[in-house]
């Protein structure tokens, strides 16, 4: 099933499944939406459609980005792991990711920065600490003036 909710459940242990049941219950009612919601499950499917990936494909991406909504995949992880998952290049799996965090995770995006931030602190404090500092004046490696900054 292509849905986020179900990916790759039947491959689960029985143990496995509770233990995400248990975790879904818990999960801010957004995400939840998310996963069941037949709009993740058409942008899901119409990116796998882009990408000419197999429905075998299109059933690990939905998994990946399930385990990436509920916290148990470091969303900076994505790209690496469908690559691995798919034996496709780093290129294709970039613009894939992409077009996940673009068109997918808006509507959930201070809810999956929670979790995440939840979840991965130290990857998240180990990241920035290895950042290259900014510039005074906010410019990045680009020349690219960063008004955040």
């Amino acid at each position: 099933m292509v849905s986020p909710y179900f990916a790759e459940s039947e491959k689960d242990s029985e143990s496995d499944r509770n233990s995400f049941y248990a975790l879904v219950t818990q999960l801010p009612k957004p995400i939840m939406r998310f996963l069941v919601d037949q709009t993740t499950v058409q942008t899901i499917l119409s990116i796998g459609d882009r990408y000419q990936l197999r429905a075998d494909e299109v059933i690990v991406l939905s998994r990946i980005i399930r385990d990436a909504a509920i916290g148990q995949l470091f969303i900076k992880d994505m790209p690496v792991l469908l690559a691995q998952r798919l034996q496709i290049s780093q290129t294709v799996t970039d613009q894939i990711i992409n077009e996940v965090v673009q068109q997918l995770f808006p509507p959930i995006l201070e809810d999956l920065k929670n979790i995440q931030h939840a979840r991965f602190a130290d990857r998240l404090l180990q990241e920035r600490k290895s950042a290259p500092p900014r510039t005074s004046i906010g410019m990045n490696q680009h020349n690219i003036i960063d008004l955040r900054a």
